[in-house]
């Protein structure tokens, strides 16, 4: 074996040669070769004693030296190795730096993706609603229409109502004042009947008739504007008449104008009546 090879196999098993090996006797008379050769040797020798005194404080791995005789050594190669490897990832990062950068647009993009979406929904949540109120208001807008047009119907109904209780009413009144102008053309016919019998004269019959087709229109008025009171007085006074014309006819004067007393009487009632009727001016008939 020779004298390097088994310093270099002492050194990687973590030993140093007990004593410092000799050089060839003739290596100052070598080739450049063997004159670079005895160089690694002697850094080698060097390195070997460094690695002794500070072997305590490693991980017990002892880095061999390469030699190399054409040029740079295996130290100068791990130290390249080791720069081309720290600098692969900077070249990694600086060739992705832009694959960087997109991945930021990217990231941003996604980022601004979800706040446009979410606008879009708040957009279209907001039109959701205002078109729900939009709605709401033509709903409510229909039925007020359709309330105003019913108030319109229901009050056009009652201004006829009301005309026509008005009509109802000044027809009432008419007939009153009819019936108080009959019942006292009737009385007249009835005193001048009296009169005549009281000078002796028995021949009242147009005087009693003319009477009658008062009371007679009286009775019909009555009928009509629903007082059923004047009706009866009425018909009683025409009874009265019948008879007074009858008791004539007997030549019965004194009878005839008790007959004629009665008569006036249900004609003063019914006059009072009408007069005092309070619904002849008002619409409660």
């Amino acid at each position: 074996m020779t004298p390097w090879l088994a310093l270099s196999l002492g050194l990687w098993l973590g030993q140093t040669p007990g004593l410092t090996p000799s050089l060839p006797p003739d290596a100052d008379t070598q080739d450049p070769a063997a004159l670079e050769f005895r160089d690694a040797w002697e850094r080698a020798i060097q390195n070997a004693e460094a690695t002794d005194e500070g072997q305590d404080f490693t991980d017990g791995t002892v880095q061999m030296p390469v030699l190399d005789v054409g040029g740079s050594t295996g130290a100068d190669r791990s130290v390249s190795a080791t720069s081309s490897a720290a600098a692969q990832p900077a070249a990694d990062t600086g060739t992705g730096g832009a694959g960087t950068e997109g991945t930021s647009d990217n990231a941003q993009a996604q980022g601004t993706a979800p706040a446009a979406g979410s606008d879009a929904r708040a957009t279209g949540n907001l039109q959701l609603q205002v078109d729900e109120l939009r709605a709401q208001v033509q709903t409510l807008q229909a039925q007020v229409a359709a309330q105003q047009q019913q108030d319109a119907v229901r009050a056009e109904a009652l201004q006829q109502q009301l005309a026509d209780m008005r009509q109802r009413a000044e027809t009432l009144e008419d007939q009153r004042q009819q019936r108080l102008e009959e019942l006292e053309r009737a009385e007249q016919w009835l005193v001048a009947a009296d009169k005549a019998l009281e000078a002796g004269e028995l021949d009242i019959g147009d005087a009693l008739r003319e009477a009658d087709a008062a009371l007679a229109q009286v009775a019909q008025s009555a009928t009509e504007a629903g007082s059923g009171q004047t009706v009866v007085l009425v018909e009683d006074a025409r009874g009265s008449i019948a008879q007074a014309l009858s008791s004539t006819g007997h030549r019965d004067s004194a009878s005839a104008r008790w007959d004629l007393f009665d008569a006036a009487l249900r004609l003063r009632e019914a006059r009072r009546h009408n007069l005092d009727e309070a619904s002849a001016t008002t619409v409660t008939r």
